[in-house]
């Protein structure tokens, strides 16, 4: 499982049913997990549009829209190639080895997208 959220959830992706709750519920014997946090994004940052409704509710950080996007969708790619097309994808080293390729990547990132936190289950 992977997992990316924003920090700036506020009431729109309260703690106790947010992504990080989603993580969480991973066992670790059973499966891998990886979390991606972007600290200066807000929940509705990942949808293409907003409505009025979400940016009238919904805190927004200081990354770009755009970028919090672009983001995401790395880390669902990464973990795709990783998990999915690698041989004996799930359980070996090369989950480990993209996922911490892609989070040298978004480090460098943090200048535009601010603050980025990681957690990992099952790597071993």
């Amino acid at each position: 499982l992977a997992v990316v959220g924003a920090s700036l959830g506020g009431d729109c992706a309260p703690r106790g049913a947010n992504y990080a709750r989603f993580f969480d519920a991973v066992d670790p014997v059973r499966g891998l997990a990886w979390e991606v946090e972007l600290a200066d994004a807000g929940h509705f940052q990942f949808v293409d549009q907003q409505t009025v409704l979400q940016t009238s509710l919904c805190l927004a950080g200081r990354a770009p829209d755009a970028r919090v996007r672009e983001a995401a969708l790395a880390c669902c790619v990464c973990w795709g190639e990783a998990t999915v097309k690698a041989p004996g994808a799930g359980a070996g080293a090369a989950p480990r080895e993209a996922v911490a390729q892609m989070e040298q990547l978004l480090v460098q990132s943090a200048g535009v997208l601010g603050t980025i936190n990681f957690r990992h289950k099952g790597f071993g």
